[in-house]
């Protein structure tokens, strides 16, 4: 019986935790570690996503993560 077998593998792709890109994981986001933009404070910038419906993403922006900072990029 001379049938041949083939084996294909298919890696997932690279997709963020954070800022849900495709080409890097979490670990190597440019987002990660973004000081605040306000001088006086001490905070870090959290990426916010905002969804239209499931699965569709409307808008992407830095946000502040200090209580009462009003920062957003």
């Amino acid at each position: 019986m001379g049938g041949s077998c083939h084996l294909v593998v298919v890696a997932a792709p690279k997709v963020c935790q954070l800022c849900y890109e495709e080409g890097h994981y979490a670990s190597g986001c440019q987002y990660l570690g973004v000081h605040c933009t306000h001088a006086w404070c001490c905070g870090f910038m959290r990426v916010v996503l905002g969804h239209m419906e499931e699965g569709t993403l409307q808008s992407k922006y830095l946000k502040c993560s200090r209580e009462g900072c009003s920062a957003v990029t």
